[in-house]
This record gives C-alpha cells, structure tokens and sequence, in this order.
C-alpha cells in the first residue's frame, strides 16, 4: 500500500483513474512475478520425477492463495524462521516487532504468525500488533519459536488470539531457536534437520485438499496463571560459586 501510495504521486490526476482501475491487475502480475521462479522450479522438477495428486494440489494451492507470514522478532530468532518459510513458499514477510499497518486478508489467503515463548506465553506486544491484522475466517498457521526449553501453551493462547481477529488454525509448528536471553542456548538452532522437518510440514500442509481448523495443544486455562515479568533479575544462590554478583 505505500508503495502504490508513492506511485500515486508521480501520476497526474488525469491519470489517476485508470491506474485504480487496473490496480487488481498489477497487483496479480506482481503476485505471479514473485512466485515465478519459485514455481517454475517445481514444476520442472515435478515433470522430472513425475506429478503425484499431492504435487498438483500444492501447486495449485500455491497459484491460488496470497500467502503472508508475519513475524514478533525482538532478538532475531523468529526471523530466521519466518524468513525461512517466506523463501519456501515465496510469501510476502511483514516484520511486527515494532509496529503493525491495518491489514484485512481475505477467506483465500492464507497467514502465518510466527512468534517467540516468553514463560510459555505469546509476548503482550503481540497482542497489540494482532489487533491491527484482520482476518475474514482466513486459515492460519501458528509457529512457536522456543529457546530450547518448553512452548507450554503459546500455540493455543496465539490460535485464541488469531481467532478473535477473524482467523481458523489450520496447523502449528513448534521450531528451536537461540534462546532469548542466552543465546548460546539453542545456538545453530534451527539447524539442517530442523529445516528439513519444517519443509515437510509446509508441503504436508500445502498438499491438503481443504484446509481445516485444528486445535492446538496447551492448557485453555492460559489466562489464569501469572506470567513471568521481564526483565528478568537473576539472584545469586548459596549453591553458585562463579556468577560474579
């Protein structure tokens, strides 16, 4: 939308009018143009080794769906995953870490809400952001980004969380990542055989024939259990002889 908004500019008023007119049409031939390669590959390979039905569902799926995948990245982790995702299926990544556009998707499309555990929790700011993205009973794909320790119940609190604002969980992925606080845990993370799993998950997804709501694991009773404030102050014990404090 900005980038329309700043094209719109240079066009005279004249003009205006027929640019919106064949907006829905540039808008398709950039959709196309960005999963071109990334298509083409696979349909060269596909004829290659032979079509399978889940191949040409996934293909399909692929030519028909505006894919985004948002992302809550403060320490760089999630990212990686999100962008990992993005490359694979040749989406659109919208970075929400800072700030978040109104955004409405539509029932065809499909999103993915990649987000790291904070205490076994969805970080508060993503709560924010989600209020601004929303969906029309649009499929949904929860990733929880972990340090290496629990997710407990960040993948059914972010379903909750996206159902309000209009969307149905149709998968959740559960991905390590270097933990926020000390990174040399979960460090390499997500590693080849992660990433290896993560894209048999996408294709297993992807060469669905419909796709359809899900529960999450996690307790639902979420809400009532004291979150972990940040930051964390750690406090030395009798039993620690080298932290230095």
């Amino acid at each position: 939308i900005p980038y329309y908004e700043s094209v719109l500019q240079h066009i005279n008023q004249t003009n205006r009018e027929r640019f919106n007119k064949n907006l829905p049409r540039v808008s398709k031939i950039l959709r196309f143009t960005r999963q071109g390669l990334h298509i083409a590959a696979l349909l060269w390979y596909y004829k290659k080794k032979g079509s399978e039905r889940s191949d040409k569902i996934k293909l399909k799926r692929m030519f028909e769906m505006k894919t985004y995948v948002f992302y809550f990245s403060p320490t760089g982790g999630t990212k990686m995953v999100a962008n990992y995702i993005t490359k694979e299926l040749g989406a659109d990544d919208i970075d929400i870490t800072v700030r978040c556009l109104d955004m409405s998707l539509a029932e065809d499309d499909l999103a993915f809400f990649c987000v790291p555990v904070y205490g076994g929790r969805v970080p508060i700011p993503v709560y924010e952001r989600m209020a601004q993205i929303k969906g029309n009973n649009t499929p949904a794909v929860i990733v929880a980004c972990y340090g290496n320790r629990a997710v407990e119940d960040t993948l059914i609190e972010m379903s909750d969380l996206a159902k309000k604002n209009g969307f149905k969980t149709v998968g959740g992925a559960e991905i390590i990542t270097p933990h926020a606080f000390n990174p040399e845990v979960g460090k390499f993370r997500p590693d080849e055989d992660d990433r290896a799993k993560l894209k048999a998950f996408l294709d297993k997804l992807l060469a669905k024939q419909t796709l359809t709501e899900v529960q999450m694991p996690g307790d639902p009773a979420y809400g009532d259990k004291k979150r972990t404030k940040l930051p964390l102050f750690p406090r030395p014990a009798k039993e620690c002889i080298d932290l230095g404090i």
